[in-house]
Parts: structure tokens; sequence; C-alpha cells
């Protein structure tokens, strides 16, 4: 009997210690298998291709240069691209609030590439970190649970197709906010712990301004849904009473702070907003989500590719339109979903995720999107509407956290491993994925930068025609100088910069033409700057991309 009890408690023993390893292990797996060629190659290798994500490096530069009052950004708002406009630097996502890791990379001395690479290891990792405590404080599913949920937050397709733009998968905020949001409604707490737990809610939300304003749209829409379910409903609407009751004036005095922090960055887009105006219908018409778009995951994806590429389900083989979690990852979350239904929060955020569903999609001719677009603040804003579906990222992890917490307390081991190494083959990217060689583009910049004379006040730099990342390079010419640029490349561009339809260098007319709207550029900002024109020959390629086969997709280019 001794004996018996004895190996019971040994095993038991040996399965709790394995299961205090399995979040650091999900964690290992989902860097090792996104970021593999980056780390495998020794950080020569770098994702993202030549255009947004050299664009987010640039961004979170600027906030590191700004720090350290180097010139030519020493003011905030005003990045030294399109020169000599002021005020471009909310013409994009400022990712201010995402800036320490990679700020505290640069202080100890590595360069900015490498920086940014550091900075996007640091992120997936946080979001992993912080679904996984949302899923073990807020929703309170086991560890394991909690891991495998997490994983599919962090590392799952949702995510990964949309590599190319860093700045939609900083998220660290959003977590932050829905565990603070969790906590703040359970009566376990103790009040001080719930207070904490508001403060938090209320700080998040605003870095996330500061961060990215997709995801801060896409899941504010998402909260505000939740906002509105959970007041119509009668349970959830007394533990909103009893909360405000309880917290009302602290609650108050965290929104007002709230409202204060974000009001600078608020006021800063909104004369960005005026002074370019906002996407028009024709910018976001083949963007906005079908019904098919919750169910794609990609043309790339080794599964599910051929069915995007073959459009039975419709336009949106992009990564605009593929928000599906997949055939089996989706009955798994709806499995944990409707075994949760009877807790509050979870009831709430499937009806919000539904109410999200149904006013993002066009049914047909039919869709809300036109009202949100003219009548919500900041959604004039928005082009690539199918990115909402990034929204079913967390109801994807909260539904598949208590599918396999509920499974796992009743022991059925096989079916856990069966569906989790299922979730993880199913959850490959539907991306191309593109890559840079650093070494490579380092030299390639450098030699730009050298042709340019450090006497000038400003430089413009053309291309051969057929080469559409020169005002990226621009960029990274500017950082190597220190010197501004009349090129640019953000979300928006300023009123009267026609230098895009131009920059080809050509001879003749063409670089005639150029030369006169950089003339008139420089007239309409009053300025009497020396510009040097760098007309290279030689500009930076990237290998084609093997693209599955197939017929091409119908939804619109990046």
């Amino acid at each position: 009997m001794c004996d018996t009890r004895l190996a019971q408690f040994g095993g038991d023993m040996k399965r709790f210690e394995l299961a205090r390893f399995v979040p650091l292990l999900m964690c290992a797996l989902g860097i090792f298998v996104v970021f593999g060629p980056m780390l495998a190659s020794r950080l020569e290798l770098t994702h993202g291709g030549l255009a947004d994500g050299r664009l987010i490096n640039y961004v979170l530069e600027h906030g590191y240069r700004w720090l350290t009052q180097t010139a030519p950004h020493e003011q905030f708002w005003n990045t030294p691209l399109f020169h000599p406009h002021p005020g471009v630097t909310t013409y994009t996502d400022v990712l201010v609030a995402s800036g320490p890791p990679y700020w505290l990379a640069r202080a100890l001395g590595a360069p900015p590439d490498t920086s940014f690479q550091l900075w996007m290891l640091v992120v997936w990792s946080g979001n992993y970190a912080l679904a996984y405590l949302m899923l073990r404080r807020g929703v309170g599913v086991g560890r394991t649970a909690a891991a495998l949920g997490a994983w599919l937050f962090a590392f799952g397709g949702i995510q990964r197709i949309r590599f190319r733009h860093q700045q939609l998968v900083v998220l660290p905020y959003v977590l932050l906010a829905a565990t603070g949001l969790c906590v703040a409604f359970q009566q376990r707490r103790s009040r001080r712990e719930r207070q904490v737990w508001i403060g938090v809610f209320f700080v998040a939300v605003a870095l996330q301004l500061y961060t990215a304003f997709y995801p801060f749209f896409f899941y504010g829409s998402l909260l505000a849904a939740f906002a509105a379910w959970g007041l119509l409903l009668d349970p959830s609407r007394r533990r909103l009473f009893a909360l405000i009751n309880e917290h009302g004036r602290w609650i108050a005095a965290c929104a007002v702070a709230c409202v204060l922090a974000v009001a600078p960055l608020a006021a800063q887009y909104q004369r960005s907003a005026d002074e370019v105006g906002g996407r028009s219908h024709e910018q976001f018409e083949q963007n906005v989500p079908r019904v098919s778009s919750w169910l794609l995951m990609g043309e790339g994806h080794p599964l599910y590719g051929s069915l995007a590429r073959s459009g039975v389900l419709g336009p949106g083989a992009t990564d605009k339109h593929a928000n599906g979690l997949g055939l089996v990852t989706l009955p798994l979350a709806a499995f944990g979903l409707w075994n949760g239904r009877r807790r509050p929060g979870v009831c709430l955020l499937v009806l919000a995720t539904a109410t999200v569903f149904a006013v993002f999609t066009r049914f047909g001719p039919v869709g809300g999107w036109e009202l949100l677009h003219a009548y919500v603040p900041g959604a004039s804003a928005i082009r690539a509407v199918g990115r909402v579906g990034m929204v079913l990222a967390l109801a994807g992890a909260v539904g598949v956290a208590l599918g396999f917490d509920r499974l796992l307390r009743a022991r059925r081991w096989v079916a856990v491993a069966v569906l989790a190494l299922a979730m993880a083959v199913e959850q490959q990217s539907g991306g191309i994925p593109r890559f840079t060689h650093k070494p490579t583009l380092r030299h390639h910049i450098d030699r730009i930068a050298s042709r340019v004379d450090p006497d000038c006040d400003a430089f413009l730099l053309t291309y051969a025609p057929g080469h559409r990342y020169v005002n990226d390079d621009a960029a990274w010419v500017q950082l190597a100088t220190a010197i501004p640029t009349v090129n640019g490349r953000f979300g928006n561009e300023p009123p009267g910069w026609e230098l895009r339809a131009y920059q080809a260098d050509q001879p003749g007319a063409n670089r005639r033409a150029l030369r006169t709207a950089l003339d008139r550029w420089i007239a309409r900002n009053d300025w009497q700057g020396r510009v040097c024109w760098i007309a290279d020959r030689s500009p930076f390629r990237l290998p084609p991309r093997r693209r599955p086969a197939g017929p091409k997709p119908t939804a619109a280019r990046d």
C-alpha cells in the first residue's frame, strides 16, 4: 500500500515538474519556428523584405535618435523625411511605446538593423508571455492549456502572415488591457489588486495608441462591442455597476489620465488627417473582408494555399484577407468557448467577436464598414480593413486554452497530444517570406551614402525605372549621412509632394518633370536650402519570391 502511494506521488510530481517547463518549451518552439532562418544565419538574414520592415526599423531608430537628441531627429514630430515638410511623423505609426527593447539594444552598442532583429525577438516573446499571463490570471486555465492558447495567439498563422508588417503584431498592451479587464471583474480578487489592474487597463490602452493605430482601432472596436453587450445583458450589467459603485472614483481618475496622456498624439493624428484627408472608397473597397476572409490562411499556406489561390472562397488570398484559424483549430476553439459559455467574460467575448465579424464583413453588396468609415473617429485612416481579423486571434486563444483545459482535466492525454500537433502543423504561415542579407544591404546603403555631399542641406535619391524601394533606401541613407531627405514613404504623403510619379531617373522629359516637381515642392515649403540629387544606377534587388503554382490572387496588391 505504501509503495503504491509513493509511486503515485512520484508520478504526480513528475507530471507537475513537466508542466512547469511546458510554457518555456512552447515559447522556445514558437521562436524557433518563426525566426529559425534568421537565427540559423547568425542574424545575417532578416525578415521583412525591403519595404515595410525597413520602414518600421526606421521609425524605431527615429525614436531612439530623438531620445538621444541626434541631429536631425531632435523634434519627434518632425521626422527628416519629405524634407522640409514638418509634422510627418504621424503619417504612420509612431511605435514609441514599443521602443524600449530597441532603445536598450542601441544603447548597448548594437547597430540599427541588429537592434531591430532583437526587438522582433522581444516583441514576439512578449506577446507569448502576456498571452500566457492573460489566460492564467484572467481566464484561469492551467499551465499547459494556457501555454497552448498563448502559442496560438503569439505564433499562430494570423500573426505570422503579417511578418512584413511588424507593427501589426506588437500586441503586449492589448494583452495587458485584456488581463486588466478580466481581473477587475473577478470578485475573488482583493480591492487593492483590482484597483491596480484597472490602472493597468487604462495605461495599456494609452500605450497601444502610442504603438500602432490598426491594433488600437480594431481591438478598440472589439472592446466597444464587448461593453455594449455587457450593458445589454443583465448579469454582466450588474457586475459592471457593482464595479463602478466600488471603484468609481478610481476609474474616473484613470480614464481622465488616459485621455490626457493620448491627447498630444491624438491632436497630431488629427492635424495629419486634416492635412492629407481620409481614405477614399477606392482605396479600401477591395480590402473590406468577405465571409471567405475569415476562412482563408494565405496563398502560401502548405495545406490551404491552393484553396486561397483557386478563388473558390472568393477574393482575398493576400495577408489583408487571410484571417482563418484552420479546420482543426477553429472547431477546437469553438469547443472550448462552448464549454466556457457559463463564464460571463467568455460569453461576452464570443458575442463581441461575432459583432465585429458582422459589422466589418461585407455580405455581397451589403456591409457596415461604409457607415463606420463615415461616422466613427479614426475609421477614415483605415485602408486594409481586412486586417480586422486579428481580433479572432484573441477569441481563438481563449477558446483553445479552454478546450485543452477541459481535455487535460479529463485526462485525455492522447487527444491533447494529437490536437496540439495538428494545431502546430496547421498554423504555418500562409505568407510568402522575404529575407534580406544584412551585410549586402549595409554595403549598398553605405555606397550611396558616400555619394552624398556633407555640405548638402537635403538630398533626393532617384533610381532607374522599375525599382520601387528608392524611398526606403533614401530613408536609410538619411540615417547613414544624418542629412534630411526629400524622399519619403509613409502611410500618407504631404500635400503637394509630387515626386513619386517622377522618381525613376530617365533622360529627357521625365527628368525635367522631376526637376520641376522638386522646384515646386521647395517653393511650396518656402525653403532656401541646397538639395543634392543622387541619381543611382545600381539599386539593390531582392531575389524573386517562389510563389506557389496556381492562378494569381484577385485581391489588391500591397
